[in-house]
């Protein structure tokens, strides 16, 4: 028996999972969850430190009723898109992480888009970097290394600094139709910034051993790999069994995604789907909703009731206030996902099937709401947290456990019963 654990670095918590390979299951999941410093300005940062003290925590958990971890052979690690740890030369944190929802950024974003002649959004890594040599030129002057959030935390699990191509592919400093990195955008932040991107690795090979401090803290055999690990769309595609055209996942978490799998680079396909390379070597269009499951959870907030509560009100007494508002809300929130996902088609095939995973996958009205408004079929996935299971997923294939992913996966993403 071997068991591979993944990791979710989150934007409201980190999730940790085991995963046994034998049994083609999840066998323990625990959860940390931590807040972000926001503004009115557009402000949302989080430092790296929560997301390590967030790794122990999930991860001590989810191994409590693990007896024999020497059986751990590997970690995968998945992770918001988009957000700027910066080391120094003695690799400290500089500053807090600018994360993906961070849109103090505006200027720096329309600025290097105009030197680049693409369109470099605002969420994306290079506006941040730019963002601080011009508002924190003396944090700037420290800069010697820039990672991502799920690199940092490979980093922290093996003490190596790297990318790879899917996470990599939204910092708008990547050339996503040829798997590298563009020379150009990355000049247009800053002339000597090359220096400080880490080198791209294979995403099929690990990136090393755990250290050792890791291995003593957790009791996990010193030779379990980490592999290269991805964004958390990317991770999330991989623990859907997105590997081929004509599959589809609705995600329904902190932000919603529409995306599926395509065998060709769709970057000038239309500018709200974004062509992201995956974590197996192909590409990711997809369309993002930057505000899906934290509006409906700011409606748990005002009627003090929990989703259920709300969702059978909304059931049973749809006239009535609380019931009316929130079916309105997730109506609304399901017609723009439907207009991404018309996008989508647009630019790869139509879909054959439509798998709804993330946390609001829970919510069987939002899922009948899709079925509804879609008008289509979807599966719910048995697994509903596939970024982390993506993680694990990944760490087994990169350690040799099957020849065969396409089956490997088959075994593993199962529908709802």
């Amino acid at each position: 028996m071997s068991l591979y654990i993944g990791l979710d670095i989150g934007t409201q918590s980190t999730k940790a999972l085991v995963w046994d390979t034998e049994i083609q299951t999840v066998i323990s999941k625990a959860q940390h969850s931590y807040g972000l410093d926001s503004n009115e300005n557009g402000k949302a940062e989080q430092h790296p430190s929560v997301w390590v003290d967030a790794v122990n925590k999930s991860l001590a958990k989810a191994l409590e009723n693990i007896k024999d971890r020497q059986k751990i052979k590997g970690i995968g690690v998945s992770g918001q898109q988009h957000g700027f740890v910066a080391l120094d030369k003695k690799n400290t944190v500089i500053r807090p992480a600018k994360l993906w929802c961070d849109t103090e950024t505006r200027n720096e974003a329309e600025d290097l888009s105009n030197v680049v002649g693409k369109a470099i959004p605002v969420r994306y890594t290079a506006s941040k970097i730019l963002w601080m040599k011009r508002k924190e030129p003396d944090n700037f002057k420290k800069l010697d290394t820039v990672l991502l959030p799920h690199d940092y935390i490979n980093f922290y699990l093996t003490g190596q600094k790297v990318m790879e191509a899917g996470d990599a592919s939204g910092t708008g400093f990547f050339d996503i139709k040829n798997r590298d990195f563009d020379k150009k955008a990355i000049a247009a932040i800053d002339d000597d910034l090359e220096g400080s991107v880490p080198r791209l690795v294979d995403q099929f090979q690990p990136i090393g051993n755990i250290k050792r401090e890791i291995s003593e803290l957790f009791g996990i055999n010193k030779k379990t790999i980490v592999s290269p690990g991805s964004g958390d769309n990317m991770m999330s595609a991989l623990g859907s069994g997105i590997l081929q055209s004509g599959i589809f996942a609705i995600s329904l978490g902190t932000s919603g995604t529409v995306f599926c799998h395509s065998e060709k680079s769709l970057q000038d396909s239309d500018p709200e789907v974004s062509s992201f390379c995956d974590a197996i070597g192909g590409w990711l269009p997809l369309f993002c909703l930057n505000e899906c499951a934290l509006g409906l959870d700011a409606l748990t907030d005002r009627f003090n009731l929990s989703h259920e509560n709300l969702a059978k009100i909304a059931f049973q007494n749809p006239d009535q206030k609380e019931g009316r508002v929130y079916l309105k809300k997730i109506s609304n929130i399901t017609k723009s996902l439907k207009t991404g996902y018309d996008k989508v088609c647009t630019a790869c095939k139509p879909a054959k099937e439509i798998r709804i995973v993330g946390g609001g996958s829970k919510n069987k009205l939002w899922v009948q709401m899709i079925a509804n408004i879609f008008n289509s079929n979807v599966a719910v996935l048995s697994e509903c947290d596939t970024a982390p299971l993506g993680g694990a997923i990944q760490a087994s294939m990169v350690n040799g456990c099957t020849s065969s992913q396409d089956q490997l996966i088959k075994e593993i993403i199962k529908p709802n019963s």
